[in-house]
């Protein structure tokens, strides 16, 4: 498994990822979110030619848009298709960056009229966001991180963004524009702090951010009027994907485990776990 998504109504679910089996390179799973609950719902399934790297839904839940790892001529030149909902028909299939474009992380900005990706060249990290129609690059940003997760907020005002290394969280206008660059995650090695990569970011309507890192924390920030502040800090375990809640303070995230724990955000106790 390496990207998965839900619509934003909560009733489809889209899972991407490599398979086991030298002659497949990967897969691609829609489903009804009834389906996994024990309810009713037909699973859909395509292989890709590429490894799928991240995967995410539409707004309307219309189209599922994948990015692939593309390895020719000894480097990663990574692509970006599309396909229906529910039935995985091809849509399109686009280039990213040309030349040297290792792509981890793809989310829809809110209008569905554009995607933005979160790549990496040898020197420096790249995030473009994509007209859909035509595909043309509306506007993009460099910095000097390797990039491995990005998520769009419910307000469509800014896209935050995982770094590798340092182990930080970055946020951007949905103009491209750096505004704030935050995160402690880091290991302690010989006395000496060492970053942790940030695994996965997540974003909720209440102007709450979250960031898995490798170090097993979550780190909860709270963006307002008075600008960034810290919230808390989670976990003790290695964790894989992180969702906050849109309906109340609540925070979901799986760890290397296997186990699915919520947690409330204000008092730091375990809510559920399976």
């Amino acid at each position: 498994l390496w990207g998965m998504d839900i619509s934003e109504d909560g009733s489809q679910v889209v899972i991407c990822g490599g398979i086991d089996d030298p002659n497949i390179s990967g897969e691609i799973v829609t489903v009804e979110t009834s389906y996994l609950t024990g309810g009713s719902g037909t699973p859909n399934s395509i292989y890709t030619s590429n490894m799928p790297t991240d995967c995410s839904l539409s707004p309307n839940g219309d189209v599922v848009a994948t990015t692939l790892r593309n390895f020719q001529n000894n480097q990663n030149q990574d692509l970006v298709i599309a396909h229906s909902i529910p039935e995985l028909q091809p849509l399109w299939e686009r280039s990213i960056g040309g030349s040297e474009a290792t792509a981890w992380a793809i989310d829809w900005d809110v209008s569905g009229q554009g995607y933005t990706i979160g790549w990496n060249r040898p020197n420096e990290g790249v995030i473009s966001h994509f007209n859909l129609n035509d595909g043309q690059v509306e506007w993009y940003a460099a910095i000097p991180q390797n990039i491995s997760s990005l998520s769009w907020s419910e307000q469509g005002d800014m896209v935050v963004v995982g770094l590798h290394d340092p182990g930080r969280m970055m946020f951007f206008d949905s103009e491209g524009f750096m505004l704030d660059d935050v995160g402690w995650h880091s290991f302690v090695n010989g006395g000496q702090g060492v970053p942790a990569d940030v695994l996965d970011v997540a974003v909720s309507s209440s102007g709450l951010s979250a960031s898995s890192g490798r170090d097993g924390t979550i780190e909860i920030w709270k963006y307002d009027s008075e600008g960034l502040n810290f919230h808390s800090r989670l976990g003790t375990s290695l964790t894989r994907e992180i969702a906050i809640s849109n309906f109340d303070f609540s925070i979901a995230f799986a760890d290397s485990g296997g186990v699915v724990s919520i947690w409330d955000i204000d008092s730091g106790m375990r809510i559920r776990q399976c």
